[in-house]
């Protein structure tokens, strides 16, 4: 006999970036940066850097979305600082019954 506990909570994944932006677009990038979703702008320099953090529930949108702001108008370099990503744990139990 197998038992199953509740759904459990979703993965997540975690990244922070220091972008380099022409100064003359840190306004706009960084209007950008905060419209997206779970992008969250630490920090700014007016000498273009800024830091931010990209969360979700998987590494999948939190990518698409990092490589989608490399692009931006603006920004001369992107580097990823930080990378932690955690999977959501088998709790199935497994029952046997003699």
């Amino acid at each position: 006999m197998s038992a199953a506990l509740p759904d459990p909570e979703p993965a997540f994944a975690l990244a922070s970036a220091v972008l380099l932006v022409r100064p003359d677009f840190l306004s706009s990038v960084a209007a950008a940066v905060q419209a997206l979703p779970g992008v969250e702008l630490h920090a700014t320099d007016p000498d273009g850097k800024m830091l931010i953090t990209l969360e979700d529930h998987t590494t999948g949108p939190l990518v698409e979305r990092f490589e989608l702001i490399k692009y931006f108008d603006g920004v001369l370099s992107a580097d990823l600082i930080y990378q932690h990503s955690e999977e959501t744990p088998d709790l199935s139990i497994e029952e046997t019954v003699p």
